[in-house]
């Protein structure tokens, strides 16, 4: 499953919706549910993203995947910014790492909801 709540929006971080949708999935497909890719670009800042948000949609997203019994897992897109230009320009700024290799504090926030969930 892929969940992106915040494509194209800043506004509320709220990623309730995924275990909503996964467990809709869940039923009627009976099927084991891994969220394959969610994620929430930390720019461009002119749109509203920054780093903050990415942590707040972080802390949300796991509480959410962890929590319900119908997804197995979830899984973050993307490790590291790249310098590969895409558009929309947020696909830029999606990774934990910025493209030089510094973590951004979502990394931190990731890393922190792993560990609680052992």
């Amino acid at each position: 499953m892929d969940f992106y709540p915040n494509y194209l929006r800043t506004g509320t971080i709220d990623a309730s919706e995924l275990s909503t949708v996964g467990s809709q999935v869940k039923k009627e497909t009976g099927l084991p549910i891994i969220v394959i890719e969610t994620g929430y670009p930390t720019g461009p800042r002119l749109f509203g993203y920054n780093e903050v948000k990415q942590c707040q949609y972080i802390r949300s997203a796991c509480e959410m995947a962890f929590t319900c019994d119908a997804i197995t897992g979830p899984g973050w897109f993307r490790f590291s910014d790249s310098y590969w230009k895409s558009f929309p320009p947020q696909e830029n700024h999606f990774g934990l790492l910025t493209k030089e290799g510094r973590p951004k504090s979502g990394w931190n926030e990731y890393v922190n909801q792993v560990r609680q969930r052992r």
